[in-house]
């Protein structure tokens, strides 16, 4: 199995032996390779990438915040 087989989303009959190995390598969890193969929904980050999605969102949050208050003092002013 490659990753090119993975992605191709080809309708497999039986797990391929190699795909725990897959898994390891990608740095996916357990299982996350099977549920690929059946064409579930999934997402998976790792938890870099998780702890930087929500920076990213908490520093989005906070600008919009201060860009209400801005807004609010405006139109009260």
């Amino acid at each position: 199995m490659t990753l090119q087989g993975i992605e191709s989303g080809i309708q497999r009959k039986r797990v391929p032996p190699s795909l725990s190995r897959m898994e390891k390598a990608l740095g996916w969890p357990v299982g996350h390779g099977i549920t690929v193969l059946r064409g579930e929904a999934v997402t998976y980050m790792s938890p870099d990438d998780r702890d930087e999605a929500v920076r990213q969102l908490v520093q989005q949050a906070a600008l919009a915040v201060a860009a209400a208050n801005t807004m609010s003092g405006l139109a009260g002013g």
